[in-house]
């Protein structure tokens, strides 16, 4: 008589792959680009021209409504340039974006620029969308 041999089954183990996908999953979530969203929503003007800027920028927004926010903190208009001469003091050509709304004045654009420029800042943009 022959003895029977015991058969091994096969089992599929799932875990180890689904360890893996879950690493993936955390990997590219802490790996993936971090967009700093602004406080308020600003429609930028169109612009026929365009580029890109570094991340180390000051971020001016200004609202329609004359709001003004300097890297996402709310700031009111009259300690405004004596905070940016603050931050300008250790670079005095870190580049400024401005942000401003599509439909503000004109006027008050410019009083901002005058601002901005009596603080010592020199590399200002304003921000636009591609026409």
């Amino acid at each position: 008589m022959i003895p029977k041999r015991k058969v091994k089954r096969l089992e599929v183990n799932l875990i180890p792959l689904i360890n893996v996908i879950f690493l993936l999953l955390i990997f590219f979530l802490v790996a993936g680009t971090n967009v700093k969203p602004d406080v308020m929503n600003i429609d930028v003007p169109e612009a026929k021209t365009s580029q890109k800027m570094d991340n180390t920028e000051i971020v001016i927004l200004l609202s329609y409504k004359g709001d003004l926010f300097l890297n996402n903190k709310k700031m009111p208009e009259n300690r405004f340039g004596t905070i940016l001469k603050r931050i300008l003091i250790t670079d005095p050509h870190q580049p400024i974006i401005i942000k401003a709304d599509a439909e503000l004045k004109a006027e008050k654009l410019l009083k901002l620029l005058r601002i901005i420029s009596n603080a010592g800042g020199t590399n200002i943009s304003i921000a636009a969308t591609i026409a």
